[in-house]
C-alpha cells in the first residue's frame, strides 16, 4: 500500500485526538516527507509494542 503524507497525517490527527500515540518504529517522531514505518497505539502500551515489533524484525 502506498500511503501519501496526507493519509498518514489524517490518521495521526485522529489517533492524537483520542489520546493515542503515533511514532516511527524506533520511537522517533514522524517525518511525513519520507518513508516511515508507523506505530499507532494508546500511551499505556506504546513502549511495549515498539519493543515487540523491533524484536520480530
Amino acid at each position: 500500500m502506498r500511503l501519501q503524507p496526507w493519509d498518514i497525517a489524517a490518521g495521526k490527527i485522529i489517533v492524537d485526538e483520542v489520546g493515542g500515540v503515533t511514532t516511527r518504529v524506533d520511537g522517533s517522531s514522524l517525518d511525513l516527507l519520507t518513508g516511515n514505518t508507523v506505530i499507532c497505539s494508546n500511551k499505556a502500551i506504546h513502549e511495549s509494542l515498539m519493543t515487540f515489533i523491533q524484536e520480530k524484525e
